[in-house]
């Protein structure tokens, strides 16, 4: 895709200043923002040098055109961004003490700031080193709409390609690493390593990101590869172009860009079709649609589509809004300030929604910019929307070109994708996407006029935007450098070349406290706390650090303040809990060892604390309550049981109880290695008591086979096992005629013999009956069946001679064999391997199903 050499040559000759203004330093700035402002949070060096850039455009832009020659609407959008960096400002200037600690959302950073005596900033902002750092995020945008502004249709025309290659680049890297599950490049780290993610760190993003690409490529003279390109070759490269876009969409997986996809390539498809719309038109493209669609509902990745979207109630941003909300209401009528999300979410996250993962955005826009800029930021927001209403009314009234006429529609399709999308994530808070927003209000403008000389704009405007820009650019430098050496470990580094950054003191003030230097780690934490005093890690830092220098009383006040903190902060955690043990608080301890196993902290060292809580009544509730919510340690803490010495069974026993009666059963999976630990010690009526506290019913456990695809080769006591042989496999499945849900199917090649299916069960001394249905088309086979069970002292000792069950097979409905068989149990026989052996068919393979194998007392024999 290129401008037509006789175009740049009439462009460059009549408006020289629109051209430059394009290709200078601001067609750089549009390939940096779009290369790298997909990375997000992580990459803080990627987000400086887009500031630069952004900066050096918006100097190049303002640097050499007039206030005057923007347009009104321009002027005005510009102003309000203006407006919010005020607001910004404003939230981070200090205040009056008696002000702050009665500002809404303030009690608590007060109660700290007097707890630690220290002197915080005192802003109307929670976190003012943050709120500041938000003014940046105005930049790529703000020079996005000036330097659409200010060009010429050529550059705009220029510049919009630039965009839609970087779509197209996006959309096949995203079908690559779809395509490859996870086995192709990703240019920054992600968790979305399965499906298309492109250039971005979230595929969210990108889906949005090619939404608007799909709308933007509709538009005439964007794609196209000459001016002598004909209509039909035209319709077709945009064919091409949307589809490779909407197919770049289903690789992300989205849901909000799956649900949007119909409507965005019905807006793009209408806008391609330029002929006249009749019926059989219409006809035709619900056909072709129809068909589509078909074909593509019977492959792969549309059964991973509607999966996804099945789990769209599950969804945790339903957690994330009600959490938000309730900050947001205890904020009004001002909010927290910009910037503070992450940092006081954890305050409302309740314990059983934590996870490994940060909450790291509200996803939610709208509500996450009410919270932490109350209702000037809705007042904002509200603004923002009627200066793009009144910009795309202003552009349909003035167009001349065909262009002009179609890009109102299409910008404010793709103004409709974003604002829908950022009720359920934060797209504009993505600087490539911001500044495609910038882009597009920027198209909306009309067309400058670009024969103004260039020293138009006078000495003194001229200093004080370089002014403004190399501020913001020294501030840009020295918060996204010290970020990055926060994130390398170097906080001391960081402090350096920032020292209002509360985040690099609060690292610093880490790792002073795990060095062992408690007085440079309560300085460092101390000035962390003066920047932002709900910063958790300092508060900590501060409190451990006073207990080291022997102040123990205000360290322990320090560190039992962090708990309104939230459960995020693992040292914190761990000092409480530690702490509530050692006060026969058993609940509080269990409630802070589970946030921190929730977070797959020091995982193995705290579980190793909980089994003993199991020996009095307290800790079994405490456990009983924390383990009802099924962490995801639960499984791993019933291990951790049986592998700990000197337990009583009736104590897990109670503990299984409780959890019965709160609705959160144990399942046998669950206490699998504990039967295992017990039967291996020959404790096989513990075992037997455990398994049916987990849900076991009779003697014998899955008597249906409905508990897995495979029979494992190893299971515990009362789960079915297969030895190894050669030439015989197992498996669950559903047979044909069915006798109710699964049946195990066994293939051999008629060369192997002997037990094929094994399960450890505990009988009492006396006669039992083992019964089973079977299914062949070789009936005679099921004669050669062996049933019975062989004497075990414990599983880790030599099994004796099997008792085996002469079976007798009568046939029943539907083609199906029912056989039966008795045997003994003796005396000194607490535990037995149950066990159906397989004859050898000679040279002919064969298979049979199995289904309810049962073995149940007779007459005298108790259960």
């Amino acid at each position: 895709m290129r401008v037509s050499e006789s175009g740049i040559s009439d462009f460059i000759h009549r408006h020289s200043f629109g051209w430059l203004t394009v290709t200078g330093l601001t067609c750089p700035f549009v390939v940096v923002t779009l290369l790298f402002g997909g990375a997000g949070l992580a990459y803080p060096l990627l987000s400086w040098l887009i500031f630069v850039f952004a900066s050096l455009a918006i100097w190049t832009v303002l640097g050499k055109t007039r206030w005057s020659q923007i347009p009104p609407l321009g002027r005005a959008a510009t102003l309000l961004g203006g407006i919010f960096g005020l607001l910004l400002l404003v939230q981070a200037v200090p205040l009056p003490v008696l002000i702050w600690q009665r500002m809404p959302g303030h009690d608590v950073a007060a109660q700290i700031a007097d707890a630690a005596n220290v002197h915080p900033w005192m802003a109307w902002s929670l976190a003012p080193d943050r709120t500041l750092q938000t003014i940046l995020s105005l930049l790529p945008p703000v020079a996005g709409l000036l330097v659409m502004a200010v060009s010429a249709h050529p550059g705009r025309i220029l510049i919009l390609r630039i965009v839609i290659a970087f779509g197209a680049l996006n959309a096949v890297l995203g079908i690559i690493q779809f395509a490859a599950s996870g086995g192709a490049p990703l240019l920054f780290d992600t968790t979305h390593r399965d499906v298309g993610v492109g250039l971005f760190v979230n595929r969210n993003h990108l889906a949005i990101f090619l939404l608007m690409s799909m709308l933007l490529a509709v538009l005439p003279g964007v794609v196209r590869f000459s001016q002598q390109s004909t209509r039909t070759l035209v319709a077709v490269i945009r064919a091409i172009v949307v589809a490779l876009l909407a197919l770049g969409v289903v690789a992300t997986m989205s849901r909000a860009g799956l649900v949007m996809l119909p409507f965005v390539g019905l807006c793009a498809g209408l806008q391609l079709y330029e002929g006249k719309l009749n019926v059989r038109a219409l006809l035709l493209a619900v056909v072709i649609a129809v068909l589509g669609v078909g074909l593509f509902s019977m492959s792969q990745p549309a059964e991973r589509i509607l999966s996804r979207l099945e789990v769209a109630a599950e969804d945790k941003r339903f957690d994330y809004w009600e959490n938000t909300w309730f900050l947001a209401r205890d904020a009004l009528p001002l909010g927290t300030g910009f910037g503070t999300f992450q940092l006081l979410y954890p305050t409302a996250e309740p314990l059983n929604e934590v996870a490994p993962d940060v909450v790291n955005r509200a996803h939610d826009d709208y509500l996450e910019s009410f919270l932490e800029g109350g209702v000037p930021a809705a007042l904002l927001i509200g603004f923002a929307g009627i200066i793009v209403v009144l910009a795309i009314v202003r552009a349909r009234k003035v167009a001349r070109t065909r262009f002009e006429q179609r890009a109102p529609w299409v910008v404010s399709l793709a103004f409709i994708v974003l604002a829908a999308a950022s009720l359920v994530d934060y797209p504009i808070r993505m600087q490539s996407i911001a500044l495609l927003a910038g882009l597009m209000l920027g198209l909306l403008l009309p067309t400058p006029n670009t024969e103004t000389r260039r020293d138009a704009v006078s000495i003194r405007s001229r200093a004080a935007i370089a002014l403004l820009l190399l501020i913001l650019s020294t501030f840009a430098t020295a918060a996204g450098w010290s970020d990055h050496f926060v994130r390398v470990g170097r906080p001391d580094i960081a402090v350096a070349i920032n020292p209002v950054s509360s985040q690099a003191w609060s690292a610093l003030a880490t790792k002073f406290e795990i060095a062992g230097d408690a007085t440079s780690s309560s300085q460092a934490a101390r000035k962390a706390l003066t920047l932002s005093p709900m910063d958790a890690a300092a508060l900590r830092a501060e409190g451990a650090a006073r207990i080291q220098l022997g102040d123990v009383e205000q360290g322990a006040s320090l560190l039992s303040l962090g708990a309104k903190l939230g459960w995020r902060d693992v040292y914190t955690q761990l000092w409480l809990a530690q702490q509530a043990l050692a006060a026969g608080a058993d609940g509080f301890a269990v409630q802070r060892a589970d946030a921190v196993l929730r977070q797959n902290r020091f995982f193995d060292q705290v579980l190793s604390q909980l089994p003993p809580l199991i020996a009095h009544q307290s800790g079994r509730d405490a456990l009983a309550e924390q383990l009802s919510y099924k962490p995801g340690w639960r499984a791993a803490f019933f291990n951790q049981v049986a592998r700990t010495k000197g337990y009583r069974v009736d104590d897990l026993l109670g503990l299984l109880t409780a959890l019965r009666k709160r609705g959160a059963p144990v399942t046998p999976a669950e206490t699998a290695l504990v039967r295992a630990v017990l039967a291996d010690a020959g404790d096989f009526a513990d075992a037997r008591r455990v398994w049916l506290a987990s849900g076991g019913i009779g003697n014998i456990g899955d008597p249906g086979f409905e508990q897995g695809p495979e029979v494992p080769r190893y299971a515990a006591p009362f789960g079915w096992k297969a030895p190894d042989m050669l030439g015989v496999r197992l498996r669950y499945d559903e047979p044909s005629p069915k006798l109710s849900g699964q049946a195990l199917a066994l293939s051999s090649d008629g060369e192997a013999a002997g037990p094929a299916l094994v399960q450890t069960i505990a009988l009492s001394p006396g006669r039992y009956r083992i019964s089973m249905y079977g299914l062949t088309r070789k009936p005679e086979l099921l004669a050669k069946l062996g049933a019975g069970v062989a004497c075990r002292l414990a599983t880790s000792a030599q099994a004796s001679p099997p008792i085996e069950a002469v079976l007798s097979w009568k046939p029943t409905k539907d083609g199906w064999f029912a056989g039966a068989g008795e045997i003994r149990v003796p005396a000194g026989c607490p535990g037995q391997d149950l066990y159906i052996a397989i004859p050898r068919a000679g040279v002919e393979p064969y298979s049979l199903w199995l289904d309810q194998v049962a073995v149940t007392p007779l007459r005298g024999v108790s259960d």
